[in-house]
């Protein structure tokens, strides 16, 4: 998938969001009635292009 930060010159770094992760926990944190009302941490990689 291109986003738009690589159509920026320099193409900027940006994080990758792991979308069908973070959707998959909150789901199921509803479904199993766990606790909700914290954070959960991500891993989200880093994607290294010309702005760093």
């Amino acid at each position: 998938m291109i986003g738009i930060a690589e159509l920026f010159i320099p193409a900027l770094t940006t994080v990758q969001l792991p979308y069908y992760e973070i959707g998959r926990n909150a789901a199921r944190h509803l479904i199993e009635g766990l606790d909700v009302s914290g954070t959960q941490p991500v891993d989200c990689p880093l994607v290294v292009r010309e702005s760093l």
